[in-house]
């Protein structure tokens, strides 16, 4: 045997096993599960791609950039993620992938996933009742507030909190809310403070309302 000939006639294969990603990010850090195989002469490099339309269509976000060189193995597995920057609140991410073998055969995959980014809070919601300095005679409290819209994921809930110090160092009770209204229950007599803020589906936290003062005060008149 004066040589050998090794024949490679095979682009890699994509494994696409991410879906598209229907909860909103509001960070970086997330990492996505396509993987790129071949099994002869092996893998050269990885890429993703992200437009803002789908078929590789619209405003390149980001153009095509290395997720892994990986020096000819068979197979790169490990979940990779994607510049978080180059996303854009006003464009839905469509992610589309390709691989070159050592040969420089590719395979190609457009729209592999899509991401929804959305980095800006709800707008802060304002107090509405009970007023400022408001004084009650039961345990039982109802606090409104204002709603608060948020434009890219919407808003999710909002959170009441309640404490005995007006720079809410601790919290002496707290409600989450899927609406702009909560009640407390079983207060004790005492001055209070109160704010409302608002969270949307990015996970991101809106400002608090302005503080207001409560009191609860149960007791008879001597």
């Amino acid at each position: 045997n004066a040589f050998y000939v090794l024949k490679d006639t095979s682009p890699p294969s994509l494994g696409l096993y991410q879906a598209g990603d229907a909860a909103w990010q509001g960070a970086a850090g997330k990492a996505y599960n396509v993987d790129f195989f071949d099994s002869l002469s092996g893998l050269a490099t990885a890429q993703y791609r992200i437009t803002s339309q789908p078929a590789q269509a619209g405003v390149v976000l980001k153009d095509w950039t290395d997720i892994a060189s990986p020096g000819g193995a068979v197979s790169y597995t490990a979940d990779w993620t994607v510049d978080f920057d180059a996303l854009r609140e006003w464009a839905t991410g469509y992610v589309s992938v390709r691989a070159f073998d050592a040969l420089a055969q590719s395979s190609a995959a457009a729209d592999a996933f899509y991401i929804l980014k959305d980095t800006t809070p709800p707008s802060a919601p304002s107090a509405v009742s009970p007023a400022d300095k408001a004084a009650s005679s039961t345990s039982t409290a109802s606090f409104d507030w204002t709603d608060s819209p948020d434009l890219r994921s919407g808003t999710q809930n909002y959170q009441l909190q309640l404490s005995l110090s007006a720079d809410f160092s601790s919290v002496y009770a707290s409600s989450v809310a899927a609406v702009s209204q909560a009640a407390l229950y079983n207060l004790a007599d005492g001055n209070y403070f109160w704010r409302a803020s608002a969270a949307d589906r990015a996970g991101n936290y809106s400002a608090f309302s302005a503080t207001r003062a409560y009191t609860v005060d149960t007791s008879s008149p001597v």
